[in-house]
């Protein structure tokens, strides 16, 4: 899509802001609550991971809450979403999602991302959440790894959530990698407010503490 589509989709969804009486504005309360301002929750971080299979945004993910702590960040992945850990829609991570930024948690969105239209519903509702006196920051986790080592990851591994593995994993791992290639990596414009880059190589291990450690201090820094 060209930058002005983006902006105009962006645009479209952004929520107007709830000026009514609600928790912790100070208006409504009940007698002998005048005056008792509840204090601001935390704001959150949403966190999208943007990679085709075998990236390793559930390993990011994984070490992200392990640092940040598992009460302050949540996983949202679509492979174990559904009841007894079974994959489930793109729904039930939004319904997630709104309930984790409800109490206050930030959330890693462990899906591809590989399209704008992939991407957008989360930015949509973290703007509703932000638009309610909290400040979520949006950022973007992109783990730029060559296709034979996706495809190589994809086979070896066994036990994956979502059953991409083996030599059907790798191939739907190439169909997803040639639609990133197609739509392209995240952009500002989207509505994030950073990008981080994970590239494979010599800088890999670098680049991969550096982004756990980003995302992690963005929630401290937001709190």
């Amino acid at each position: 899509k060209s930058d002005k589509e983006r902006i105009d989709l962006a645009m479209s969804a952004q929520p107007p802001r709830d000026e009514s009486p609600g928790e912790g504005s100070g208006r409504g309360r009940g007698p002998g609550e005048a005056g008792e301002e509840e204090p601001p929750r935390p704001p959150a971080v949403v966190v999208v991971l943007v990679g085709p299979p075998g990236s390793g945004k559930s390993t990011f993910a994984l070490e992200v809450r392990r640092r940040g702590g598992n009460a302050a960040f949540t996983r949202i992945c679509q492979d174990a979403i559904a009841p007894a850990g079974k994959r489930g829609t793109k729904e039930q991570c939004l319904v997630a999602m709104k309930d984790a930024l409800r109490r206050g948690q930030s959330v890693l969105i462990d899906r591809c991302g590989v399209t704008f239209e992939q991407r957008s519903p989360f930015l949509k509702v973290a703007r509703v959440a932000g638009g309610l006196d909290r400040s979520v920051r949006c950022y973007a986790v992109c783990f730029k790894i060559p296709l034979l080592v996706l495809k190589e990851r994809v086979r070896k591994r066994k036990g994956h959530e979502g059953n991409v593995e083996g030599n059907k994993g790798a191939m739907i791992c190439k169909k997803i990698h040639a639609q990133l290639t197609k739509s392209g990596w995240p952009e500002h414009i989207e509505g994030f407010d950073k990008i981080i880059d994970v590239n494979y190589g010599k800088t890999y291990e670098a680049d991969y503490e550096s982004a756990v450690r980003q995302v992690v201090s963005g929630r401290e820094v937001a709190e």
